[in-house]
């Protein structure tokens, strides 16, 4: 059974989560500098100052979404590992998923 702060805790990491996973579905699709704070707290339906909680600034965001997918990079990595494929195929694998990454984001890297 969770207590009150145990709820509050785990309430408050579903928000930064989702919050992440709203961003990084508008990194993907309008660059990092084609949405706001505003866009976010519009597709949650929750305030601006609720985004501003988790994340103070839009490079702080930003920081958090580099770190969130160096995570899934480390995660797919050592999936990889766990195979015990041989390099080649390891790179190929690499490669075939940074190209569907890339093919389902319409924007280049350097508009983010």
């Amino acid at each position: 059974m969770l207590s009150i702060s145990g709820a509050l805790v785990v309430r408050s990491r579903n928000t930064r989560q989702q919050i992440l996973v709203a961003a990084e579905d508008l990194l993907l699709t309008r660059g990092f500098q084609g949405f706001s704070y505003h866009h976010i707290a519009e597709r949650l339906g929750v305030r601006n100052a609720a985004i501003h909680y988790y994340f103070p600034s839009k490079n702080d965001l930003g920081l958090a979404l580099l770190r969130r997918h160096r995570e899934h990079f480390r995660w797919w990595a050592w999936q990889l590992q766990k195979q015990k494929a041989s390099p080649i195929s390891c790179l190929e694998r690499f490669v075939a998923t940074e190209r569907r990454f890339w093919r389902t984001a319409p924007r280049a890297p350097w508009a983010w």
